[in-house]
């Protein structure tokens, strides 16, 4: 085993007294500085493959929601962490189990792709995540567009890019306005006419909570609607249909009650209650252009 010490027999020959194995002691040595050199440059290599980055727990932040940031289950969090229950404290420092091209960086840096999209100036009191939310994005990808080389730290002033990309929708396309809704793509459509304007993706249903396929059509449109039973905020809503006695529609990523939003890592994938969940920007474009009476189609 690396890092062990073998136990070294007595040679048959040996005297029986002291200072018999004055000349094995060397020896012992020796062989135990090169164990323990191999045990660390294992130990370093390791690192080097697959760093943890470090989070700095925020105040009013979960374990979970902290998961759903980084995109990694907050069981794997606390595991590596080596924590006894869900509770942490604000300033605690978390190691996030990262993988692929965030883990493996590079002694130098790759060149940056040209960019094209918006940028976000950081302000005194930001941090990475609260940034991440309130773009609809996640901080391993602001951390892989910024090439951030010392994890999630950022300081004000500093000038961000975001995955942040023209979501408008062309008011004046020619056309009958419609939505499309896949399920199986976990994507949303939006037409006029024949032609699509933007495909985005979304969080549908989970298993037991399933968004129901059919042809509805918008029903209202309310800034921003509450949802009682979870204590939610959801932005942007299009009542879409009713199952049973709750309205199920279309909005942007929900407010918890301490203003952190939910699901903003997980856009793509099953993750909510029925309704049909869009990044914050996506669903203000939706909400602009939709209107009461617009088709929606929901497919398997």
């Amino acid at each position: 085993m690396v890092g062990c010490l073998p136990v070294l027999s007595r040679p048959e020959n040996a005297p029986h007294f002291c200072g018999a194995y004055l000349f094995w002691r060397p020896m012992l040595r020796l062989l135990a500085g090169a164990l323990i050199a191999a045990a660390t440059f294992s130990q370093a290599g390791s690192a080097l493959a697959g760093e943890p980055v470090v989070h700095t727990v925020q105040p009013g932040e979960s374990l979970f929601a902290i998961g759903l940031q980084y995109g990694v289950s907050w069981l794997k969090i606390s595991r590596l962490n080596r924590l006894s229950s869900d509770r942490i404290r604000a300033g605690q420092s978390l190691y996030i189990p990262l993988v692929g091209p965030i883990a493996a960086r590079s002694a130098i840096p790759a060149a940056a792709p040209p960019y094209n999209g918006i940028s976000y100036t950081v302000r005194t009191g930001d941090t990475l995540g609260h940034i991440a939310q309130s773009m609809g994005s996640s901080i391993s990808d602001l951390m892989r567009l910024n090439q951030l080389p010392n994890g999630d730290r950022i300081y004000p002033g500093q000038v961000l890019r975001t995955t942040l990309e023209d979501v408008s929708l062309d008011a004046d396309a020619p056309g009958a306005r419609r939505i499309l809704i896949s399920i199986s793509e976990q994507r949303l459509s939006t037409f006029a006419g024949e032609k699509l304007l933007r495909k985005w993706p979304v969080s549908t249903g989970l298993k037991g909570r399933e968004t129901i396929p059919g042809t509805f059509s918008v029903q209202n449109k309310i800034p921003s609607a509450y949802a009682s039973q979870w204590n939610l905020q959801m932005p942007n809503w299009l009542g879409i249909y009713w199952a049973g006695t709750a309205e199920n529609g279309i909005h942007a990523l929900p407010i918890l009650s301490n203003g952190e939003r939910l699901w903003g890592g997980v856009l793509g994938s099953r993750a909510s209650y029925g309704c049909i969940v869009l990044g914050v920007r996506e669903a203000e474009a939706l909400y602009n252009w939709a209107e009461v009476g617009t088709p929606v189609t929901i497919t398997p």
